[in-house]
């Protein structure tokens, strides 16, 4: 059997899924294949927080959208919402922000409340 070369992967992008930022994104960009993220918001679950962060709001959608979008390895990151507003809300809040950067303190920020929701039992952590 013949294979084809896979023209994208898609991947969960957000701050709990932190095997595929590791392991999926680093080897789909070391292969040249681009990237299409979902779940950035976690099905909203990181929107409501996190007993044990304090120190900052929660995450907004924008906030999850901007992380999914940092890694190197990521074009397109898919996100659907239930209202106008809501829509609204996450592209202004995504064009009128700068872009995250690997290794910059936001990034950094938001990996920080990703290891505390990370769930390695997740379906999505088992690549």
């Amino acid at each position: 059997m013949r294979y084809k070369r896979a023209t994208c992967v898609c991947g969960p992008g957000s701050k709990a899924h932190i095997r595929a930022e590791e392991e999926l994104f680093p080897a789909a960009l070391a292969r040249d294949i681009p990237v299409v993220a979902f779940t950035s918001t976690r099905w909203g679950s990181l929107e409501t927080g996190h007993p044990q962060w304090t120190h900052h709001p929660p995450p907004t959608v924008a906030d999850c959208v901007r992380f999914a979008l940092h890694p190197d390895a990521v074009q397109v990151v898919l996100r659907s919402t239930h209202t106008l507003d809501r829509l609204d809300e996450l592209v202004t809040g995504v064009a009128t922000a700068e872009p995250m950067k690997s290794g910059g303190k936001e990034v950094e920020q938001w990996k920080e409340y990703g290891r505390l929701v990370y769930d390695a039992g997740d379906a999505y952590e088992k690549i």
